[in-house]
């Protein structure tokens, strides 16, 4: 039997954000993230992301990971990082 930790305030100690579908690159083969040059950023602007970070570093989150596509060219990319960083996360890019 697998029981769920159900308690409202369980830590989250690793988040993986996927901040854009834009990627420099035209796989041949499916891409995963179903990435590429004409796609978007999301509907969530960069305000939104630094509430997201806040809200996990107060959970407890040790580390974040920002994921795309290419997390690079997400203009608000080196914003991010540093945000994530001042709010004592580790940073991964993937």
């Amino acid at each position: 039997m697998t029981v769920l930790d159900t308690r409202p305030n369980a830590q989250v100690d690793f988040l993986s954000l996927e901040i854009t579908s834009r990627c420099q690159f035209t796989c041949p083969s499916q891409c995963y993230a179903e990435a590429g040059p004409t796609k978007g950023h999301g509907s969530m602007a960069t305000s939104d992301w630094h509430r997201l970070i806040d809200e996990a570093a107060a959970l407890g989150t040790s580390t974040v990971q920002f994921i795309g596509g290419e997390p690079l060219l997400h203009p608000g990319f080196p914003e991010l990082v540093e945000h994530a960083l001042r709010a004592g996360l580790n940073v991964r890019i993937h």
